[in-house]
């Protein structure tokens, strides 16, 4: 169905009218009648005119139809989110449980994968430089809170940590540093792959699915830093500015997700598919 683009000349839309909008429509025409709705053209918009006058008088089948069908779809909405609301505490409650586990003990084979703190915008500048912050999107002062907040719960887990490893971007290498949780190490192979195409097979995604597997027989969290879309390279999982997933991998190789970080009042997580528009 197209999208109508302004009010008048409706009688050159092409395609049907939509259940809702037809019935918004009779609604308006029972109170002031076709000819008395400001935006309709007597003489412009005759093909509007008949055909809500036929719908209004019911003559039409497939409208009764589809008005039983938009009911359904209706009531079917009103269950689902019905679900959602009564799961979502459940399901994040889940997400930290790991969490518990974990407090005061130096794990085996986890992984922390974090994306960086807000930092408005989308991409990075055309003139871009890895080496000049000044070319680059950096954190905003909600993001620098973010990032100091985020460590200060991991400090408090007192989770021994194996290592910190950052994207060069700046926006990661100044999360990782905020998070005071020790020294932070450049890692390239976490440096954005925004503009690269094909980005679960990417070299670079290879290397660090490599690295969690390699982990899994040390001991401490390592701590990596980077990139919205490289993370859902890794995870299929979306996570919002300064949000991570906490995975490790299994015998296989797989990667598999086991919990998330806290919202801290501000964020939520959200699985996505890896083709969604919004790689920050």
């Amino acid at each position: 169905m197209r999208q109508l683009v302004s009010p008048s000349g409706l009688h050159r839309f092409v395609g049907p009218i939509s259940c809702v909008v037809r019935d918004r429509l009779l609604e308006a025409l029972t109170i002031v009648g076709p000819t008395g709705l400001p935006w309709i053209d007597s003489r412009s918009d005759q093909w509007l005119i008949k055909e809500l006058i036929r719908f209004e008088r019911g003559m039409t089948q497939h409208y009764f139809e589809c008005m039983r069908k938009q009911r359904i779809l209706a009531s079917s909405l009103i269950l689902l989110l019905t679900l959602l609301t009564l799961l979502t505490p459940t399901t994040s409650a889940n997400q930290l449980q790991i969490w518990d586990r974990l407090q005061g003990t130096a794990p085996k084979g986890y992984v922390l994968l974090l994306r960086h703190s807000l930092a408005p915008g989308v991409g990075d500048p055309e003139n871009f430089r890895v080496d000049d912050c000044s070319t680059q999107r950096n954190l905003s002062e909600q993001g620098r809170e973010d990032a100091v907040a985020l460590g200060k719960w991991l400090q408090r887990r007192q989770i021994e940590i194996y290592r910190i490893e950052s994207s060069r971007w700046c926006r990661a290498k100044e999360t990782a540093n905020l998070l005071d949780l020790g020294r932070v190490s450049l890692n390239s192979n976490l440096d954005s792959l925004f503009q690269e195409t094909d980005i679960v097979n990417h070299p670079k995604t290879k290397r660090v699915r490599q690295q969690i597997q390699k982990h899994r027989e040390k001991t401490g969290l390592l701590v990596l830093v980077g990139h919205y879309v490289n993370i859902g390279a890794l995870t299929g999982v979306g996570v919002d500015s300064g949000e991570s997933v906490l995975v490790k991998a299994k015998k296989n190789g797989e990667i598999r997700v086991l919990g998330s970080t806290p919202d801290l009042g501000r964020r939520e997580i959200y699985k996505v598919s890896l083709f969604e528009t919004h790689f920050l």
